[in-house]
């Protein structure tokens, strides 16, 4: 079964092979309908199937992609208690193939089809989406008279460069989507996003069950819409500026993100975000670059009776040498608020939406946006052109004594409502390699290691947790 992915990738391959015979070949890629200088997909992803076109002037053009890849895991102790067995050794194997189609840098259809599956683990992680159709959008745009281009269906949404607020992770056995409209607005001096969207789920409740792997469907009355802008006018610095609305309108959903106030009863919510990025070099000579990002987000709206008055902010200095090996180095420290009194009609703690999580806050998933300082000291160095060398330390306390602990995921990991256990919840070290072979095949290994303060042992999670893994993408 295991192998099903891989030799429908392969399958794919030899039939464009045979198409190859019969259609025109284009040794330029298929061309971003927002984009002028043509280029439809990342630059270093591999592309062993060169772009088909037909038609006058070769105006249709098909490009073919896929990857597939295999992750293993071992997580010892993740709930922090030994007392309580829950070590686990998991594999997860993705396979992707796409079919890229446009016209005339006019219309574009993009189809992706997904399927990631969880093999031979202890638990169920909520990271399997079998045999799925992962995006399919139509493109509409005018690149020679317009900088708009409209896109509707089930696609990605990754927003700013730190990408802490909307993001799509790679690293996820399953990738983030949403059923929506998006409008997007590029020119040398500004970047703009408009949207309105309902998020993707694979988690239901099946008869009294909760079912982690079902197909994907839009969450039933739950909304995000907003605005996004990046300002370029005066590169390297660059502004971002942004309007993020969610709301839910679903008062009885027990599963997944279930509304309920702080009072426990089930609520209807509107939280909006308002916010800016800042981020640029400071100053530049022959030994290297020392820049920096600054950001900050403030929430409000409410959450059935309980109004929302909720913030973050965090900062980030690096230097980036100009020697043989690039080493940097970054020294970084974000904040994002908790709730102060849990019942007091007001709401304080931050909800990272849709954000990034993985690396950000550290190789184990046990931190997010969410009621959280950190400070943290990370290093890389390109030993090669293939290989790069990662490692990081975090710090992490909790902003307020009285809100939880929120893993990734948003779920409480402890919490001790009278703010007598202190607020030190542990530290981190993680360490990552990434070696590309080739640009069709990359291996990527890494571990981490969480150290326990004196809040997670009050809270039962008094032990230490170890995180190690091995993985291999083929890519076409």
């Amino acid at each position: 079964m295991k192998f099903k992915s891989l030799f429908g990738a392969l399958a794919v391959v030899l039939l464009c092979n045979v198409a190859h015979a019969q259609l025109h070949i284009s040794e330029t890629r298929a061309l971003y309908l927002r984009q002028k200088d043509g280029s439809t997909s990342d630059p270093e992803r591999a592309q062993l199937i060169p772009p088909l076109t037909w038609g006058q002037d070769h105006e249709w053009r098909l490009l073919l992609n896929g990857d597939t890849r295999y992750r293993a895991e071992n997580r010892v102790n993740f709930d922090g208690n030994r007392e309580i067995p829950d070590n686990d050794r998991v594999a997860f194997w993705r396979s992707r193939l796409s079919a890229d189609l446009t016209y005339r840098r006019r219309i574009r259809i993009f189809l992706e089809y997904l399927d990631a599956q969880q093999l031979g683990a202890n638990m169920q992680y909520n990271q399997e989406d079998k045999r799925d159709f992962h995006q399919y959008f139509l493109e509409i745009a005018d690149p020679d008279n317009t900088p708009w281009s409209l896109r509707l269906g089930k696609q990605e949404i990754v927003l700013g460069k730190e990408k802490r607020l909307v993001n799509a992770s790679n690293f996820n056995n399953i990738r983030r989507a949403f059923y929506g409209g998006r409008a997007m607005y590029r020119t040398k001096d500004l970047d703009l996003d408009l949207f309105v969207a309902s998020p993707s789920t694979n988690s239901i409740i099946d008869d009294g069950i909760v079912n982690g792997t079902a197909a994907a469907r839009p969450t039933h009355n739950r909304y995000f819409y907003g605005a996004y802008g990046t300002f370029k006018r005066y590169q390297p610095t660059q502004l971002e500026l942004y309007f993020l609305g969610l709301s839910d309108r679903d008062n009885h959903r027990t599963y997944p993100n279930k509304q309920v106030d702080e009072e426990g009863n089930f609520s209807t919510t509107d939280r909006y975000t308002v916010g800016a990025e800042l981020y640029g070099p400071l100053r530049k000579n022959e030994c290297g670059e020392l820049s920096y990002v600054l950001g900050g987000a403030y929430q409000f709206g409410y959450n059935g009776q309980d109004d929302i008055n909720a913030w973050m902010a965090h900062g980030d200095i690096g230097y980036q040498w100009n020697r043989k090996w690039k080493p940097r180095l970054d020294l970084e420290g974000t904040i994002a608020s908790g709730d102060n009194v849990n019942g007091d009609y007001d709401t304080n703690s931050f909800n990272p939406l849709f954000g990034a999580t993985d690396l950000i806050y550290g190789r184990i998933p046990f931190f997010r946006l969410q009621n959280i300082r950190s400070v943290g000291l990370v290093g890389s160095i390109d030993p090669t052109s293939k290989l790069k060398l990662r490692a990081a330390y975090h710090y992490y306390w909790l902003d307020s004594q009285t809100d939880a602990w929120y893993d990734s995921n948003g779920s409480s990991r402890g919490r001790d409502t009278t703010g007598k256990s202190g607020r030190d919840v542990g530290q981190m070290v993680d360490v990552t390699a990434f070696y590309k072979y080739s640009k069709y095949m990359s291996w990527e290994g890494g571990a981490a290691y969480f150290l326990p303060g004196n809040f997670s042992g009050n809270v039962g999670k008094p032990d230490q947790s170890a995180y190690l893994f091995l993985q291999t993408t083929l890519s076409f």
